[in-house]
């Protein structure tokens, strides 16, 4: 049983040992994106056996999360300061860490909800924009990872963006054993803003992180280095804490723009996950590649809602998708029961560039 939460300077996480096992094949995390999406109160109770005093680092975690960064609820940014608190004697990442390395799936059941609440806030951020970060273990696994195969880490992975960081004392120090993992991925989670450390670059991969071995070296005195390449699995091991595949309503697509917008704000009335009205299109600046649609770079533009009659573009600069595929993954139906239609409109009024992105429209259909 945990029985405090105490303050440390240290974060124990970027070098706990998640990954002992990588050529552990286990069921998917699934099942758990089925359950109500509720407050972090409601959502912690399963688990609350487990530890002392859940209800009270719970009200911790909220009051530290009163003005939450990047567009998450209260209840979302506390739920990931909930997971990054020290309690002494069993942290609430410590176990969760252990029962998603366990093949008995049953054993998360009571963990669904906070899952679907901690999941649903991580999946909210936008992936992390460094090309490499950084994993350290105070021990030898380089025996565990050949170069050029595949590998999966179940547990959530703690990573900093600081190579210096991991080489003070209190991490992987400068003798003994280590191992040291560079990582190049595409869907860590930044989560600095709403980590009980607010002065660590704490990037954190999912649980069902699937990467390719691209090489390792023994660099002296202890140390281990092996590069790791994240790539897409076969097959989803991680189900997302929303349904991408049901559809966003049941009518047919019209034709319609007054419609199409009512709809989506009726749709979404209650729904911080999705912006209401938006449009993707091709950054002009590349060349359209009509081979690899997940290689090209997008933007997204959004449309001014202050009048349906004669829609237009904000007068801002348009954001980047920083990545395509995860984004189509998410948006996906949106896009082709809203956007489609919505965009389409734009382009014939001509209030986006007809030439440009005649292929774009023909090739998303």
């Amino acid at each position: 049983m945990a029985h405090s939460t105490f303050h440390s300077e240290v974060n124990p996480r970027l070098t706990e040992n998640t990954c002992d096992e990588p050529e552990a094949s286990l069921m998917p995390l699934e099942d758990y994106q089925l359950v109500d999406l509720v407050s972090l109160e409601k959502a912690s109770e399963p688990i609350n056996s487990h530890f002392r005093n859940v209800p009270r680092d719970v009200w911790i975690a909220k009051n530290a999360s009163k003005k939450p960064a990047d567009g998450l609820t209260v209840d979302e940014s506390a739920a990931i300061h909930l997971y990054t608190m020290e309690i002494k004697d069993q942290p609430l990442y410590s176990l969760l860490n252990k029962l998603l390395r366990d093949r008995d799936r049953r054993k998360l059941k009571e963990w669904f909800s906070y899952l679907k609440l901690f999941l649903t806030a991580l999946y909210k951020l936008p992936p992390c924009s460094a090309k490499v970060i950084w994993r350290g273990v105070k021990a030898d696994v380089q025996a565990k990872y050949h170069t050029g195969e595949h590998y999966t880490w179940w547990a959530f992975s703690s990573c900093t963006l600081s190579l210096q960081a991991l080489e003070q004392p209190m991490y992987l120090g400068t003798t003994g054993p280590r191992t040291l993992f560079s990582i190049e991925c595409f869907n860590g989670k930044d989560i600095k803003s709403h980590s009980y450390y607010k002065e660590e670059d704490e990037v954190l991969l999912l649980p069902g992180f699937y990467f390719k071995v691209v090489g390792k070296v023994q660099v002296g005195n202890g140390l281990h280095i092996i590069q790791l390449r994240e790539v897409t699995p076969p097959f989803a091991l991680l189900e997302p804490p929303f349904d991408v595949h049901r559809p966003i309503c049941t009518s047919s697509v019209t034709s319609d723009v007054s419609e199409i917008i009512n709809e989506i704000y009726n749709i979404n009335k209650n729904n911080d996950i999705m912006y209401k009205l938006f449009v993707v299109l091709p950054d002009p600046v590349f060349k359209w590649d009509c081979e690899n649609v997940f290689a090209n770079q997008l933007v997204i533009h959004f449309v001014c809602e202050c009048a349906t009659q004669d829609l237009h573009f904000v007068c801002a600069v348009p954001h980047a998708v920083p990545n395509t595929r995860v984004f189509f993954q998410i948006y996906g139906h949106y896009m082709k029961q809203f956007m489609l239609p919505l965009g389409q409109h734009l382009y014939n009024r001509q209030t986006t560039d007809r030439c440009h992105n005649a292929q774009f429209w023909n090739d998303f259909r």
